[in-house]
């Protein structure tokens, strides 16, 4: 499990005992203070998981050359874990990987408050339509087949991150019109995924107040935790 700065991953390459980087010690966690700062410098923090080193290398170069600050880890085990902690904007996984698979990481992401509206990108070397209709059904937003291009695996990610912008945009217009919508009739009134709401409005908060009160939705009339932009 690794997740780790350019400079520890270079020495890595030319002081391992054995001529392998991934045999070197390295911290399983990432730091708190290096993960926020990346956060605040790049276009959006990507998690990258990948059993291969070579992949995680190649991937997070031209990610890392395209403004993104980028996390590894070597395992979906890792993933679950470093996403929970970092709160990635995008998560990268490839399908097979030892401890925990793609999908089994997949699954566990979705099924977590914190890390469900995550968008995932699935990787693999099995180009079969099962395998891409397990990875969409396990909850990924995208499925991609190796060998991937860089420059298509960055085209993925700004896709998705300019949904979420449209989607954020799109909640807070919505809200700004009409006051006491539970987060079901937003989505529903915008047709978009619940997640995408809660991920909107987590957004929101950032920026601006979004009151959360116990009262009766406007649109569909029951008492539930109802959203409407602070005045």
């Amino acid at each position: 499990m690794l997740s780790r700065s350019r400079l520890t991953r270079r020495r890595a390459i030319h002081g391992g005992s054995d001529g392998n980087p991934a045999a070197n010690d390295v911290p399983s966690e990432p730091r708190e203070a290096d993960t926020t700062a990346a956060r605040a410098r790049g276009a959006g923090l990507v998690l990258i998981a990948d059993d291969t080193f070579d992949t995680r290398e190649l991937y997070d170069l031209y990610l890392t050359r395209c403004g993104f600050s980028v996390l590894t880890v070597a395992d979906g085990e890792a993933a679950v874990q470093t996403a929970l902690e970092s709160r990635p904007d995008v998560i990268i996984l490839d399908f097979s990987m030892p401890r925990v698979d793609g999908i089994a990481a997949t699954k566990r992401l979705k099924e977590h408050a914190l890390t469900r509206h995550i968008p995932v990108i699935m990787v693999t070397g099995f180009p079969h339509q099962a395998t891409q209709c397990s990875a969409l059904e396990s909850g990924a937003a995208a499925f991609l087949t190796k060998p991937c291009l860089p420059e298509d695996l960055g085209a993925t990610v700004r896709r998705l991150l300019d949904r979420g912008v449209t989607d954020v945009a799109s909640v807070a217009e919505l809200l700004r019109l009409e006051r006491d919508m539970c987060m079901d009739c937003v989505a529903a009134k915008l047709t978009i995924d619940l997640e995408c709401v809660i991920a909107a409005v987590e957004a929101l908060g950032k920026t601006i107040t979004v009151d959360q009160t116990l009262s009766r939705c406007t649109v569909c009339g029951q008492t539930r935790w109802v959203l409407s932009l602070a005045k």
